[in-house]
C-alpha cells in the first residue's frame, strides 16, 4: 500500500485538486483518515476527510486519488530522513539504498544528534524538482518506517519548513524557534 504524502497534492480522478492535511486516528475506531482540503471552490465543504485505505484505493481500475506536482515549480528539494536509536540499522540501510539510485542526487552522511530545526538524527537527499514523484515513489516503497520530511529550497526557509513541508509517515513536530534565532 502506498503512502500518504502528508502536505502533498492529489488529483481526484473526477479531475479536481487537494492538499492532503494531515492523516489523523479516529478516537473510538482508532482507524485512520485522510484529512484534505479542496483547492477549488466548492459550496459543500472545503475540508473533507475519508479513511485512508479508501483514499488510496482504486476505482474502475483507476486511482481515487494521484500524487502530483506540487502546484508551484520548485527546482530543488531537501528531504530529511529522520531516525532513532532503534532504527539506525533501518536509516543505514535506507541510505545504502539511496546510493544505487541512478537519479542525480547528493546524500549526507548519518547525523546522529538532531541538528537546525529537525527533532531527531538524521540523514538528507537532495535531488531536483524534475525529479519529485520519481523521488517520493522511492522513498514510499523503501521508507521502512522511518518518517521523511520533504520540502522545497524556495528561498525562505521558514515557508519551506512549514506551509510547504511535507511529511511521508509520521508529521514531526520542526524545531521552529530556530529560525526566529536566526533573526536576532
Amino acid at each position: 500500500m502506498k503512502d500518504i504524502l502528508i502536505g502533498g497534492y492529489y488529483n481526484h480522478y473526477k479531475n479536481k485538486p487537494y492538499k492532503v492535511l494531515d492523516v489523523a486516528t479516529h478516537s473510538e475506531e482508532l482507524r485512520e483518515y485522510v484529512v484534505y482540503e479542496a483547492l477549488y471552490q466548492n459550496e459543500t465543504s472545503q475540508l473533507w476527510v475519508r479513511p485512508k485505505e479508501m483514499f488510496l484505493e482504486k476505482v474502475n481500475g483507476i486511482s481515487r486519488f494521484e500524487l502530483v506536482l506540487p502546484p508551484v515549480e520548485f527546482k530543488a528539494f531537501h528531504s530529511h530522513i529522520y531516525f532513532d536509536e532503534n532504527k539506525i540499522v533501518k536509516a543505514e540501510n535506507f541510505h545504502k539504498k539511496f546510493s544505487q539510485l541512478s537519479l542525480p542526487i547528493q546524500i549526507s552522511k548519518l547525523i546522529h544528534k538532531p541538528i537546525g530545526p529537525h527533532p531527531f538524527p538524521m540523514f538528507e537527499v537532495d535531488f531536483k524538482g524534475e525529479h519529485f514523484l520519481a523521488m517520493i515513489h522511492f522513498m514510499q516503497e523503501n521508507r521502512d518506517g522511518l518518517s521523511i520530511l520533504i520540502h522545497p529550497l524556495s528561498g525562505n526557509e521558514i515557508l519551506d519548513h512549514t506551509d510547504h513541508a511535507m511529511f511521508l509517515g509520521k508529521k514531526e513536530k520542526l524545531n521552529l524557534a530556530i529560525f526566529n534565532e536566526r533573526l536576532l
